[in-house]
């Protein structure tokens, strides 16, 4: 008999035996044989009075079927019944766990001590990315925005303080905003901050950056800190843009000074420079390694970050300005202030809409 079919008939009893159905369905996610999926699809969509407490644990078992059932769940994320669970489940399979009675709502207690499948752990960057289309493609209909939004809210209506809630909860809202790409005034504030305490170590700089990747490029999708290129070289940051151009980057303290009294520039600015060179050229030696590791790869720019622009006079900023000028395309130097300026600029621009001037406003200028 199928496992649809005993669901079936343990549901047609009354009263409806709901542990023995759960049990079942736990018992069938153990072994994940494909003919049994149409009866955890069944169980899932079961969507009269009550019926929650079947079909919230079919749906938490989804994941034993592997992208099969992702994809089912993705499905029921934007098309129902039930999106605000399946958007947990595949949340919790995002964060590399079978779904709990902490992460959803009508899982009994004893769901937890019910014996079930054990997660594949390499399904968790397919579940992200379930979630991130998800999370697309309600974000372009203003239905569904509201049924996204009524789902993540519906996990805080009932606040647990276990870790893992709280966890749930902020890889929800990161996949509706990604927090590393946000730029608001209390991180510029706090990046100002930390640049007027001078650090003494260039460490807690590159901890901001890590956390807030923005600052360093506003059209990065990927950042690498300290990456390796073979055995010779270790980059404090490899920038992968949208555009999937690469950037190699080398930071120095924002204390460092970029000219000598004489004008020339500094022994730590051009051992930096030296250094971004030495990747580039790495880079270009070992091309088809390199791609295995960085996909796509080939003649990456170079950006050093070091000092201040504050203090530097005008023939200094012109001498920057005449190199940066000299090098373009290959390696750009730049200040922390440089930095500072690029993202108030990019928050201003999500402020205000951009001025758009047509033929005939320029006439009148």
């Amino acid at each position: 008999m199928s496992l649809e079919d005993t669901i079936k008939i343990l549901y047609a009893e009354r009263p409806i035996p709901l542990q023995k159905i759960v049990a079942e369905m736990a018992k069938a996610s153990l072994g994940a044989d494909p003919t049994d999926f149409d009866g955890i699809v069944f169980a899932a969509t079961l969507d009269d009075v009550f019926d929650q407490n079947i079909a919230y644990p079919a749906l938490a078992l989804l994941p034993a079927w592997g992208k099969r059932g992702l994809d089912c769940l993705a499905h029921f994320g934007i098309n129902g019944p039930y999106e605000s669970a399946a958007l947990s489940v595949l949340a919790a399979t995002s964060l590399g766990r079978v779904p709990t009675s902490t992460d959803l709502m009508f899982l009994r207690d004893e769901w937890d001590k019910t014996p079930k499948f054990k997660l594949d752990l390499t399904l968790a960057p397919e579940a992200i990315r379930c979630v991130r289309e998800l999370v697309l493609e309600q974000l372009t209909d203003p239905y569904k925005k509201s049924r996204l939004l009524a789902a993540i809210s519906s996990q805080a209506m009932f606040p647990r303080e276990q870790p893992s809630q709280i966890e749930f909860l902020d890889f929800l809202m990161d996949m509706l905003v990604d927090t590393h790409l946000v730029l608001n005034e209390h991180i510029l504030n706090q990046f100002a901050a930390l640049l007027n305490q001078d650090p003494e170590r260039e460490e807690q700089l590159h901890r901001f950056l890590v956390e807030h990747p923005v600052l360093l490029d506003p059209f990065v999708s990927e950042l690498r800190t300290k990456h390796e290129l073979g055995d010779d070289f270790i980059t404090d940051f490899i920038v992968r843009r949208t555009n999937d151009e690469y950037v190699v980057v080398e930071i120095e303290n924002s204390a460092d000074s970029l000219f000598k009294a004489d004008g020339s520039f500094t022994s730590e600015l051009m051992t930096a420079v030296a250094q971004v060179r030495d990747f580039q050229a790495w880079i270009s030696d070992n091309i088809a390694y390199a791609q295995t590791k960085l996909p796509g790869i080939r003649h990456p720019e170079g950006l050093v970050i070091i000092g201040r622009r504050q203090g530097l006079s005008t023939l200094m900023q012109t001498r920057l300005s005449e190199e940066n000028f000299s090098r373009r395309g290959h390696i750009k130097i730049a200040t922390y202030d440089d930095l500072l300026t690029q993202a108030q600029s990019v928050y201003r621009n999500a402020l205000e809409r951009p001025v758009v001037l047509r033929s005939r406003d320029q006439k009148t200028l």
